[in-house]
């Protein structure tokens, strides 16, 4: 907290190895990010609200001691200890879809088991951050509860909607947590300008009309984060979670939709065959596993 004080006064450089840039007065705009995280977790916890959605957060990729990119903090850390410590909060789902791995908040739960961090992302050799292999699945008490989708570039929304229908609803109701957070970053749509997957705005409202369908059905909260969005169409993606996230009926909700909806993108046969194999490994995990 020291060295972003430092940074935010001094107004130049870099946070890290070169993507999180520091200027003046930034710290006022990462307390503003993480205040808004923290009285979204108070409003759901403390059963104001059912789900809130904070656009502006979801900063996953920093680490304890250190910014990392894009990330001077992680907003989704500190709602976790904040939940824990003030609310008694004792399991805690993250569920993570941004394009990129969350790294940083499965870096600081990799060896708990109350803490649950799933990642549904892209991966390939030269893409950023480099980590989010399926075998990356905790160590300790925690191994089993670090659970990675790494998915190909250029997967499209028939794949992506079969990993979240066939997985997600699975592994939450085996954890049971008492509180879910989502970071729901939009750079996984397909004129994403930093991305690589093929998805649309349809998937977007898939995603929160089914964390909606979940959090309703095992009676628990949901804190929805943003994440990664780099370019004009970002605001629609991030509309079509909110068009997800209101009740039936709703008229205004349909035609605000109506006008976002995408043709869908659909995925080859090999793709397919891929997801699957990936839930099934995930699946076959000893806690996750029917008996």
């Amino acid at each position: 907290m020291e060295f972003l004080k430092r940074s935010s006064e001094l107004g130049v450089g870099v946070l890290d190895y070169g993507d999180t840039i520091a200027y003046e007065g930034m710290l006022d705009d990462v307390l503003l990010i993480a205040g808004a995280t923290l009285k979204g977790l108070v409003n759901v916890v403390e059963g104001n609200y059912d789900i809130v959605y904070q656009p502006y957060g979801g900063l996953h990729h920093a680490r304890r001691d250190r910014a990392a990119g894009f990330c001077p903090i992680n907003d989704i850390a500190l709602a976790i200890e904040y939940a824990r410590k003030f609310y008694n909060v004792r399991k805690i789902a993250v569920i993570d879809v941004d394009v990129h791995h969350g790294d940083g908040t499965q870096d600081m739960y990799y060896g708990v088991s109350d803490v649950l961090c799933i990642s549904i992302h892209m991966r390939a050799p030269w893409f950023y951050p480099g980590t989010g292999d399926v075998n990356e699945l905790g160590v300790g008490e925690g191994y089993g509860y670090s659970v990675n989708v790494p998915l190909p570039p250029g997967t499209g929304d028939e794949a992506y909607q079969y990993v979240f229908s066939e997985l997600i609803p699975k592994v939450i109701k085996k954890f049971k947590p008492n509180l879910i957070i989502a970071q729901l970053g939009v750079d996984t749509h397909k004129d994403d300008l930093l991305g690589g997957l093929k998805l649309t705005t349809n998937t977007y409202r898939f995603i929160a009309e089914k964390l909606k369908s979940l959090v309703k059905e095992l009676k628990i909260p949901l804190l929805s984060l943003g994440g990664g969005g780099y370019g004009p169409r970002a605001a629609e993606a991030m509309i079509s979670y909110l068009v997800g996230f209101m009740e039936e009926p709703n008229s205004i909700r349909d035609e605000v939709f109506r006008r976002l909806m995408e043709e869908p993108t659909r995925d080859s046969k090999e793709t397919i065959d891929y997801v699957r194999s990936i839930i099934s490994r995930i699946l076959s995990i000893e806690w996750i596993k029917d008996p």
